[in-house]
């Protein structure tokens, strides 16, 4: 590379750091969260309009539908105490019945979900296998699921996981859908009482990666389990980016002012491409003073619940709900 353009090309990588870390006024900073938030819920009408998310709603809207998992009372999924091989079947829904009813054999749990509305589309549990884990509640070690209509596959799940102590050691998943798809990957391992802990997950829609995340963590072992010592943070999300480490072992727990200890002992903030600094994502009290929450901090030191100023988060998570 000649030095002139050497030259050139080091003025363009110091031009983009400056923008990437400049700090946003507060205006900016709240416009850009709204963007934000604009693009999270654009990007929720869109998927949930998708017909194997229908389906996934649907059969989670019915505690006796034949599959493993169930809606609990805090609008979670959680999985049931599950026996494959004594559920395999064909189901169908009744709807002046208000129940799936079996009404064939098969060595794979296929239920048709909507009546007579679509008798082409196809809900199949081929394998699910679970353990249970330390808490003596069932955990999934196993899942592989298609959602079909006449004999296309318009969505597919793989999930294998395996456990050690008790605990999960390693989760990978895949799971693609009407144009878009995700992958995670969990990995915990031992030395002692000490350990690492990783976290990789992605979603693209449409060719694109919309989340993208990592998290690095150091852990320790106790008998009841494992505790966090460190977290490392890097997530994207659209546009922006949060980024940071928890040093939870040097917060302390019983602290009468918990946050504040909490945000002495992190450094975690937001960013958005190419046009800087949102601001800091602390942990504060909400009005009532009984609960912590995350906030952003802006750049003139007021606060704002990030669930307030970004709905759309909410959105996203209950969209099988």
């Amino acid at each position: 590379m000649k030095p002139r353009t050497i030259g050139l090309y080091l003025i363009i990588v110091h031009l983009l750091l400056s923008c990437g870390t400049q700090r946003m006024k507060k205006d900016d900073a709240e416009r850009s969260l709204k963007v934000l938030n604009s693009d999270l819920i654009n990007f929720g009408d869109q998927v949930s309009k998708s017909i194997d998310l229908n389906v996934w709603a649907f059969l989670l809207k019915h505690n006796d539908a034949p599959i493993p998992f169930y809606k609990n009372s805090n609008n979670f999924i959680s999985v049931k105490n599950f026996r494959f091989n004594e559920m395999r079947g064909i189901y169908k829904w009744k709807t002046e019945s208000n129940t799936f009813e079996k009404t064939g054999v098969s060595e794979h749990i296929v239920i048709f979900p909507f009546d007579e509305q679509n008798t082409s589309l196809q809900f199949i549990l081929y394998d699910f296998q679970s353990k249970q884990v330390s808490s003596g509640e069932p955990f999934p070690t196993k899942i592989k699921i298609a959602i079909t209509e006449d004999s296309n596959e318009l969505y597919s799940l793989a999930y294998q996981a395996k456990l050690s102590d008790g605990m999960p050691e390693t989760i990978n998943l895949e799971m693609e859908g009407t144009g878009y798809e995700m992958k995670g990957e969990f990995l915990r391992t031992r030395d002692g009482d000490n350990g690492k802990l990783m976290v990789d997950y992605s979603f693209r829609y449409r060719m694109k990666t919309l989340i993208e995340t990592h998290l690095d963590c150091t852990i320790g072992y106790s008998r009841l389990g494992y505790f966090f010592n460190t977290i490392n943070i890097d997530q994207k999300l659209f546009d922006h980016e949060i980024t940071g480490k928890i040093d939870y072992a040097s917060i302390d727990p019983t602290a009468d002012d918990y946050p504040a200890s909490f945000n002495s002992k992190s450094k975690v903030a937001m960013f958005e491409k190419y046009k800087g600094k949102v601001g800091e994502v602390i942990l504060a009290s909400t009005e009532n003073g009984e609960l912590n929450d995350s906030f952003v901090r802006y750049s003139d030191k007021s606060a704002v619940r990030i669930g307030d100023i970004l709905p759309g988060f909410d959105k996203l998570m209950n969209l099988k709900y």
